[in-house]
């Protein structure tokens, strides 16, 4: 799977964007949508809950003298594992994001660096928030949404290394980031709604661009997916055709080794713009 790994330079913020946005499929409007808060899944196949979770104020942040904009440090605690996040008023993402494993007694919640103790930089164009553990994996997503989708990566909390990065789409009534994640006799699985360019426009094109995408992505539904917001996005941009995302469900087996397959279930579909 290709993430798309898109920079804090994009349309996100501006106001054409913003505009654009306003007129998509209201299921898929992400305008004011933020990456999933961290230890929530759907509650069948939920993550792991912590033992505890401790906030500390940093107090008004060094970086911005003069200003009432203070610092935090959230610190997650599971059994042999803590999951740093230092947050800034100011950011859109953490500032830095870290996982410690101990089997001694874990430390107090502080932002200084433990022996042992792993940074994480995800991704590599800004970083984004822990999301939520299951066993030994832990869960990272987006600095924020942009054209209907998130980042997110899962590292192996005791190698420090990333396993699988993939983008997740918005889905359900609130267009929110939806993934069940749980244990199988053959390792720990997610499903998901994952997202991708559909690199042609299913609403304009139809039934041709429909037989590309069902064979580019070994998409298991027989039934085109129902696009809607196109013709808004056209006027707006004064075009006749914009390329689509489609969100579909995988479902991902991280032992051995990452292993994604399509599932059957319904398709989604949306402008890029």
């Amino acid at each position: 799977m290709t993430v798309r790994r898109t920079g804090m330079g994009s349309c996100a913020g501006t106001v054409i964007c913003t505009l654009a946005v306003a007129m998509l499929l209201a299921s898929f409007s992400f305008a004011d949508q933020k990456p999933p808060s961290p230890s929530k899944a759907n509650s069948a196949g939920a993550f792991d809950t912590p033992i505890k979770k401790v906030t500390v104020d940093l107090g008004l942040s060094p970086d911005y003298p003069g200003e009432d904009i203070r610092d935090s440090l959230s610190c997650y605690y599971f059994p042999n594992l803590m999951i740093k996040q230092y947050d800034q008023q100011a950011n859109i993402g953490a500032v830095w994001l870290s996982m410690l494993r101990s089997r001694d007694k874990l430390p107090a919640c502080k932002p200084s660096h433990e022996p042992g103790e792993r940074v994480v930089k995800w991704p590599s164009w800004g970083e984004g928030y822990f999301w939520g553990v299951k066993d030994n994996l832990v869960f990272f997503s987006c600095p924020e949404v942009q054209q209907g989708d998130c980042v997110f990566a899962v590292y192996d909390s005791t190698t420090g290394k990333e396993l699988f990065a993939g983008n997740v789409a918005l889905s359900g009534k609130n267009a929110e980031i939806h993934m069940k994640v749980f244990s199988t006799n053959a390792g720990i699985v997610a499903k998901y709604l994952a997202a991708a360019d559909a690199g042609c426009d299913l609403y304009a094109k139809g039934t041709d661009c429909w037989k590309k995408v069902k064979a580019k992505f070994g998409l298991k539904s027989d039934r085109k997916p129902v696009c809607e917001g196109y013709p808004a996005v056209y006027k707006f941009f004064e075009t006749d055709q914009v390329e689509s995302m489609i969100g579909y469900p995988v479902e991902v087996t991280f032992s051995p080794h990452p292993a994604i397959k399509t599932v059957a279930g319904p398709i989604h579909c949306w402008p890029t713009h």
